[in-house]
């Protein structure tokens, strides 16, 4: 199995913008995606029921705001320093992350897959 595996919502054009941009910055090929409902979280027993990014990180799962962090550290370089913004409290990274997430549907819902390199196809599990 991957190592890095970042689960997300396919249907959130946030999530989908967010997926485009890492696969961009992640020059060394690190982080692997698959969508929460795909045969993947199934295989790792991921929950379909949790409303969050998931990361799995060499056999830890996190969720939320700490993925987030976890999956930027992956990229390397400049990018580590990310691993700052655990000074802030969790709890109050989570409310951040659960607003956006609450909200990520109010400007648009995806209707489609997003259109990807063959490079990036190589890096999408189901």
């Amino acid at each position: 199995m991957y190592k890095n595996i970042l689960f997300i919502d396919s249907k959130c054009a946030i999530c989908q913008k967010s997926t485009k941009l890492l696969y961009r910055l992640d020059k060394k090929g690190v982080l692997y995606f698959a969508p929460l409902d795909g045969q993947s979280a199934k295989t790792l027993e991921i929950r379909s029921n949790i409303d969050s990014v998931v990361l799995y990180k060499q056999g830890e799962i996190y969720i939320k705001s700490t993925a987030v962090i976890e999956a930027i550290s992956l990229l390397g370089g400049i990018y580590r320093s990310i691993v700052l913004a655990y000074v802030i409290p969790l709890k109050l990274r989570d409310m951040v992350y659960d607003y956006v997430a609450k909200h990520r549907y109010f400007f648009k819902k995806s209707t489609s897959c997003m259109l990807l390199t063959e490079d990036e196809k190589s890096r999408v599990l189901d």
